[in-house]
C-alpha cells in the first residue's frame, strides 16, 4: 500500500517527501552530537568522582588508623559503630 502511494506522487510531492526526511536526519544527527558530547561530559565527571572518593576513602583510613594509635591503650573497636563517644 505504501509503495503504491509513492509510486503515485507527483515530482513535488516527492521532493517535499525527500526534503522532510532529509530534514530528519540532520535533526537526529544534531541531537546524536549532542548527547555524545554530553556523555563525554558525564564521563569525565564521573571519573573526576571517582577519584575523589578514592582519596577520601584513602583519607578515612588514615585518620581511622591514627585515631587507633591515638587511642588509650592503642586499641580501637573493630567497627566504626561499635566505637563509644568520650562522654561516656
Amino acid at each position: 500500500m505504501e509503495r503504491e502511494r509513492v509510486v503515485n506522487m507527483s515530482s513535488d510531492e516527492m521532493a517535499a517527501a525527500l526534503a522532510q526526511a532529509n530534514q530528519a536526519i540532520e535533526d537526529l544527527q544534531v541531537r546524536n552530537a549532542f548527547l555524545e558530547r554530553s556523555l563525554d561530559e558525564l564521563d569525565q565527571v564521573v571519573r573526576g568522582l571517582n577519584l575523589e572518593v578514592q582519596r577520601l576513602h584513602r583519607e578515612v583510613i588514615q585518620l581511622w588508623e591514627q585515631q587507633s594509635q591515638d587511642a588509650p591503650g592503642g586499641r580501637r573497636p573493630d567497627r566504626l559503630e561499635d566505637e563509644v563517644p568520650p562522654h561516656y
